[in-house]
């Protein structure tokens, strides 16, 4: 496979050559994919981040005032690296929401049981008052 220049790689991608699409991909996809899972991504994970990061990269391509200061390699990299970030990010906010969710739920369970065993207990007195029917 042809190796591109990085001006190579920005002009293909403006004119959405498939030919360059497929040479990030091949050349990239495993850098990205290891940074993800050493984060404590699934290949899955790192898929989805690799096409994030491709489209935020097409749509800066298409931009010509846009001017990309490093190498295309890294700018990837880094666009892809702030992506896993950010999802991260999210998921630890969804796992402390839902923790303390778990938590309120909890208390409320214990209420409900206090509520359920004085229930139990004036019901057990009272019915204890009772005489037979006879």
């Amino acid at each position: 496979m042809k190796d591109y220049s990085d001006k190579e790689i920005i002009e293909c991608l403006r004119k959405r050559q498939n030919d360059v699409a497929r040479y990030l991909s091949n050349r990239y996809r495993a850098m990205i994919r290891l940074m993800v899972i050493r984060m404590g991504g699934s290949s899955e994970d790192a898929k989805d981040i690799f096409q994030e990061g491709f489209t935020i990269m097409l749509k800066k391509t298409d931009d010509k005032n846009y001017v990309f200061t490093c190498k295309i390699k890294t700018y990837f990299f880094c666009v892809c690296q702030n992506l896993w970030k950010e999802e991260l990010i999210k998921r630890n906010s969804a796992t402390i929401y839902f923790s303390r969710r778990v938590d309120e739920n909890d208390d409320i369970d214990f209420t409900e049981q206090m509520d359920k065993r004085l229930f139990e207990k004036i019901f057990h007195e009272v019915f204890a008052t009772l005489g037979s029917f006879k």
